[in-house]
């Protein structure tokens, strides 16, 4: 496992970042690394801001103050694959929506490619089936599926176990460490028994502060 004060390299690394909305709500992160093909478990409560956490890791908010750099650099969105708590899926069969972001890159293969993901995750035959007609767990598959089928370096999940049940869950997190290939990856949940079977390290975010897993405060969290 690589620590946040390692000699290894970041892959993703958010330094001094200062977010604020209108409301006034604020998130906080001094420091946060993970190296390449490490995954990062983020837990803590409902509304501390681990999603919006994500979204500046993903681009998607640009903070008041710090940075974010992706293997030294600035921010590539092509780079990212997101999957949103609740994942935004398009009118059409479950083929189209995995292939469309092969497609918005001029991918030749996309229809191929978008088959291969959707027989990893053993779904191929929902290819042609309507969006609308999905379970919840096949609905995660379909999102996950097309994060990966652009081959991102990064892949950030927002409580992907959200809305399974417990046998799903297991299913889930197999199919996640069989699939991500090396990848890194911060996971968000609310619950810290998710993210143990998956992840080398987990952070706290509460009350709008980023707490790195060697923190006091994030101790006495995880050991609730």
């Amino acid at each position: 496992m690589a620590s946040q004060t390692g000699t290894v390299r970041a892959f993703v690394e958010a330094s001094h970042l200062n977010f604020r909305y209108d409301s006034g709500w604020s998130l906080k992160v001094d420091a946060f690394a993970a190296a390449r093909g490490e995954i990062v478990g983020i837990v803590g409560p409902n509304g501390a801001g681990k999603s919006t956490f994500l979204r500046l890791l993903a681009g998607l908010e640009v903070p008041r103050e710090g940075s974010v750099t992706l293997d030294g650099a600035k921010i590539d969105r092509k780079r990212i694959g997101f999957v949103f708590q609740r994942p935004v899926l398009f009118r059409g069969s479950v083929l189209h929506n995995v292939a469309i972001g092969l497609k918005f890159r001029h991918r030749a293969d996309a229809q191929a490619k978008s088959m291969e993901w959707l027989e990893r995750f053993e779904i191929a035959r929902l290819a042609g089936d309507d969006i609308r007609t999905l379970s919840g767990g096949q609905v995660q598959r379909v999102a996950l599926a097309r994060a990966l089928a652009t081959e991102p370096n990064l892949l950030l999940l927002d409580e992907p176990f959200a809305n399974l049940d417990a046998v799903a869950r297991h299913k889930w997190r197999d199919e996640l460490l069989k699939h991500v290939g090396g990848r890194t990856i911060v996971i968000v949940s609310h619950d810290a028994g998710d993210l143990r079977e998956v992840a080398a390290r987990i952070d706290v975010v509460a009350d709008g502060v980023h707490l790195p897993s060697d923190h006091a405060v994030a101790r006495r969290w995880l050991a609730l």
